[in-house]
């Protein structure tokens, strides 16, 4: 902290003695300027001397810590869950204790630099508050957290044989669903059951999609092959004796 002093004396006046109170080497200017370094109270007097003797006047000064300055960064601000983010402190001044708040219900962190993991999709803001001898002071950012997309996976039994084939499908698809559709190759109608069975009376390849719709919106697509034969020609009979 930077003081101004202003020599407001009268009289006849042959020297002057600014004592600063802080152990620091006095002064003999006029009107001085200190500064002060550390947090404090400090008492200030200014001596001056003439031919007539000296006379003395002294002032307080009182000096606190400036309250720290919260600051910090993320090594991500958005991405799918589950989403780990790892917060790195960039406070300065004096700093006695921190705390971090995650925004997401998570007990709160004291540590200087941690890191998180955010497992459910949604916008978090992130709390830094840092206190010291002089008070406190926060910073917060947000990071978004959204769905990871499906995707599209099945199984099919049997995946050839002679018609009339009954296919069984199986869903094997990861993520959050919402939908499935599937194309079974043959016929326009499709099915939005998660493991339908179907039946194949027709000869030929058919290419099977399964299309799965997330939560987010986000789609995948997975295909497989059925091949339906003609059932085998009965064997000719023998003749007879």
């Amino acid at each position: 902290m930077a003081v101004q002093c202003t020599d407001q004396s009268s009289g006849s006046i042959t020297s002057r003695d600014w004592n600063f109170g802080d152990g620091s080497s006095h002064s003999s200017a006029q009107s001085p300027s200190h500064t002060y370094n550390t947090a404090g109270s400090y008492t200030v007097t200014l001596t001056v001397s003439g031919s007539g003797g000296s006379n003395s006047k002294s002032l307080t000064i009182r000096v606190t810590t400036p309250p720290p300055t919260a600051s910090f960064t993320a090594n991500s601000t958005s991405g799918n869950a589950p989403l780990t983010v790892q917060f790195t402190d960039q406070s300065s001044g004096s700093i006695t204790s921190r705390d971090w708040n995650f925004g997401d219900g998570s007990s709160h962190s004291s540590a200087q630099s941690p890191s998180h993991t955010y497992n459910t999709a949604g916008s978090y803001t992130v709390t830094l508050t840092v206190s010291g001898s002089g008070g406190s002071n926060s910073k917060s950012l947000t990071i978004r957290v959204t769905t990871p997309p499906p995707t599209a996976n099945f199984s099919a039994s049997p995946t050839s044989g002679s018609v009339p084939l009954t296919v069984q499908f199986t869903d094997k698809s990861t993520g959050s669903i919402t939908a499935w559709d599937w194309n079974f190759g043959d016929v326009p109608l499709h099915s939005s059951s998660r493991s339908p069975s179907h039946i194949y009376v027709l000869p030929g390849d058919y290419t099977v999609t399964l299309t799965v719709t997330g939560s987010g919106g986000a789609t995948s697509r997975k295909s497989l092959s059925i091949h339906a034969t003609l059932p085998p020609l009965p064997l000719p009979l023998s003749p007879g004796p």
